[in-house]
């Protein structure tokens, strides 16, 4: 015998004369089939921006407004479910609830279902804002790990010896090599490089101080340098003091232990001695076999 499907199903499968391969199948989300049976193979459509909560649906009330729009009896409207504007939002699917406004510090576009936090490195003072164009930058020399901000005061001062450009969520370090005294430096450029001469291994410094001079006995003539390493040991036969540009060739007649000699002290090559603080060349029959210690 045949057999009408219920409420909430449809015609599916191979329908013979004897109805023999026909079966009844679930509407699905979106779709309804009231208490009339089914003659088709499909069921009915919620209207427009509308959908069920579950499938089997048996009746147009069943259907409700997707979440982003609002049910509403408009007249001059043939749909029943209306749009949220952009600057609100609504959660829900449902007939019963309204579109809430954005709060502060958030925005949100047309048929939101949520609103859109302003990222860190940016605030907004705007209630129920349109878009991300409504968040506003942290100028640079500034930075905010803040979500949703919502006030320019969450933008905070980066101290000396790091900067941040414009929208920043944290401050960048002066790199190794470089400091600087600047409090809110909105660039790199702030960055000084330390003299030719030092060197400076931390990242983040705030000091001149922070630059410490090369060795005596080594030197380095550029600036920046960002390790020890970068301080060269003078060659024979020139010295240099702390923090030395350029290695001072010794006097004539005098010689230096470098690179094993890091004070840099000339002493009498060989073949000079020392007389009355200098050095003079030994007589032409005699000579010295070492160099002379004496300073």
């Amino acid at each position: 015998a045949c057999t009408n499907c219920e409420a909430g199903r449809k015609i599916t499968g191979q329908v013979a004369a004897v109805n023999e391969d026909a079966s009844c199948a679930k509407c699905e989300t979106g779709k309804f089939s009231g208490d009339t049976p089914p003659t088709e193979y499909s069921c009915n459509d919620c209207a427009d921006f509308s959908t069920t909560l579950q499938v089997k649906s048996t009746s147009e009330s069943d259907c409700l407004c997707n979440a982003g729009y609002y049910y509403s009896l408009l007249s001059g409207n043939p749909n029943l479910c209306h749009v949220c504007e952009a600057g609100e939002f609504k959660e829900t699917i449902s007939n019963t609830d309204s579109c809430n406004d954005c709060a502060v510090g958030t925005y949100s576009y047309e048929a939101a279902t949520q609103c859109t936090s302003c990222v860190p490195g940016t605030y907004s003072i705007t209630n129920k804002a349109q878009s991300v164009e409504f968040c506003t930058a942290c100028v640079g020399g500034k930075y905010s790990l803040q979500v949703a901000a919502n006030s320019a005061a969450t933008c905070l001062p980066c101290v000396a010896g790091k900067f941040s450009f414009s929208a920043s969520s944290q401050c960048t370090d002066c790199v190794a090599g470089k400091y600087s005294t600047s409090i809110e430096g909105d660039s790199d450029l702030v960055c000084i490089a330390c003299d030719a001469g030092k060197f400076n291994e931390d990242a983040g410094s705030s000091t001149a101080e922070a630059c410490l001079n090369c060795e005596a006995g080594k030197f380095y003539a550029l600036s920046g340098a960002n390790s020890a390493l970068w301080c060269e040991f003078c060659t024979a036969g020139y010295w240099s003091s702390l923090g030395s540009v350029l290695c001072t060739p010794c006097a004539n007649g005098m010689t230096s232990l470098s690179p094993f000699d890091s004070i840099g002290t000339c002493v009498c090559d060989i073949g000079y001695y020392m007389l009355d603080g200098n050095c003079e060349q030994c007589p032409t029959a005699s000579s010295t076999s070492d160099v002379d210690k004496q300073s």
